[in-house]
């Protein structure tokens, strides 16, 4: 199982209000996996490795916790069969 939450926005982490908690942190001994998105670039790579330590031997609960100003952000998806989306030093031909 892999549960997914919502933490507030970066800029109000250590505010002292209602609302924040460091969820990673209460999640932490009772999951496999606890981590925090901060970034939209991190979130393919947190949620791959949720559902790996999900599903890994001894099969045990996994939390990913994105915070509300990165759910708002858009990240360009990455085409791998375009060399256009690449880097200049990075083009291939198809």
């Amino acid at each position: 199982m892999v549960a997914i939450g919502g933490i507030v926005p970066l800029v109000d982490t250590l505010k002292q209000t209602h609302q924040s908690i460091d969820s990673v942190a209460i999640m932490k001994p009772v999951t496999k996996f606890s981590f925090a998105i901060n970034s939209p670039d991190a979130a393919g790579e947190a949620v791959v490795n949720a559902f790996r330590a999900a599903i890994a031997p001894r099969q045990a609960a996994a939390f990913i916790a994105i915070s509300r100003d990165v759910q708002a952000l858009r990240r360009r998806p990455l085409c791998l069969r375009c060399c256009n989306c690449r880097r200049p030093e990075q083009r291939q031909p198809i």
